[in-house]
């Protein structure tokens, strides 16, 4: 009777533990398959953004070959190349489609050095990851995300609080967004000063490696001011204004900066425009001070990621076997790729 009961009792855990395996198969299965399904639609999704991208990137390149010039005389000629402007999207500020971006060359670095998140920032709070020189910043809330605010005539110096003053390389990139406002080309300037280590400390002062100056971005009177400073006194660069077709008259509209150094090579950009460029750079800047003066609106900031690296793509490729970007980006919660994504993708195609 014994033996028999514990017969049953073998058969029945054996049951129990078979159902419980299956169960647990069925559910592995099952979470296999969703995940699956998750995976395929988003490489469906991205590789329907990359062939619109690259598609853009092809067609853009075939009118270049295939329209032809018009000479002085109102004669077509086959054998001038030309290039076409295009014109900006109506349904979004200027400059913001991935076909205005065709030509673009900026690509992202690849190593984080700073990227300043400010979702866990309460309102009105000093900025956790940069250091307040002087004046006047606080992290806000602007259309639902998080921004720095730097108030009217608060004018601020500050640098990102890093361990160490020596975090620049060689060849590095440098992105933020800022918003201007004002009527003055003046209005909104902003400063960077490449700065030598021991110089972490100086505000409100022209003692730098290099420095670019940014002003007049959102009143159509844009201006960029790029120079080096040698250590024999000398220096070289200056002011000029921008482009017509880097200019843009339209308050209340984010801009993006991105600045390219690698070795005495420096290259600045607002949006898709290339606004500056200098091949005398002064070797030596360990980090970066930002200073906003604006007398009259406030101005804004947010995105502010520096990398090591950029625009190398094709030696990553021979030299590691492979080449990882943050440049490829893609608006949030959508598969619709970000206009500055195509730096990293013309990159790629080249």
């Amino acid at each position: 009777m014994k033996l028999f009961i514990l017969t049953i009792a073998a058969i029945f855990a054996n049951l129990f533990s078979s159902e419980a395996q299956l169960l647990k198969k069925m559910k592995e299965r099952a979470a296999q398959t969703a995940e699956n399904k998750i995976l395929n639609k988003t490489a469906t999704a991205t590789d329907k953004s990359m062939d619109k991208a690259e598609a853009e990137v092809k067609k853009d390149a075939k009118k270049k070959t295939d329209t032809p010039a018009e000479n002085s005389s109102g004669e077509t000629n086959e054998d001038t190349e030309t290039t076409k402007t295009v014109a900006p999207s109506k349904s979004s500020p200027k400059g913001s489609s991935l076909k205005s971006f065709a030509n673009y060359d900026f690509v992202p670095g690849d190593k984080l050095i700073y990227y300043y998140d400010m979702a866990g920032e309460r309102d009105a709070e000093i900025p956790g990851r940069f250091l307040v020189n002087d004046g006047n910043v606080e992290v806000q809330t602007y259309k639902g995300e998080k921004v720095l605010l730097i108030p009217a005539k608060a004018d601020l110096s500050m640098v990102p609080a890093m361990n160490g003053s020596n975090y620049l390389p060689e060849q590095f990139t440098l992105e933020f967004d800022v918003m201007t406002n004002g009527e003055d080309y003046k209005s909104g300037i902003v400063n960077l000063y490449f700065r030598k280590p021991q110089h972490v400390d100086y505000k409100w002062s022209g003692t730098s490696v290099y420095r670019i100056q940014l002003s007049g971005l959102s009143n159509g009177k844009g201006g960029i001011d790029f120079t080096t400073y040698k250590d024999d006194g000398t220096q070289y660069g200056g002011h000029r204004y921008f482009a017509d077709e880097a200019n843009l008259n339209a308050p209340d509209t984010w801009r993006r900066v991105a600045i390219y150094v690698n070795k005495n090579i420096g290259k600045v950009y607002v949006d898709q425009y290339r606004v500056g460029i200098m091949n005398q750079l002064q070797p030596g800047a360990g980090m970066v001070t930002f200073e906003f003066s604006n007398d009259y609106t406030p101005v804004m900031i947010k995105n502010i990621r520096i990398a090591k690296g950029g625009s190398d793509a094709y030696n990553k490729v021979l030299t590691e076997g492979k080449f990882v970007s943050y440049g490829i980006q893609f608006d949030v919660n959508r598969a619709t790729l970000k206009p500055e994504s195509m730096g990293t993708i013309n990159e790629v195609y080249k």
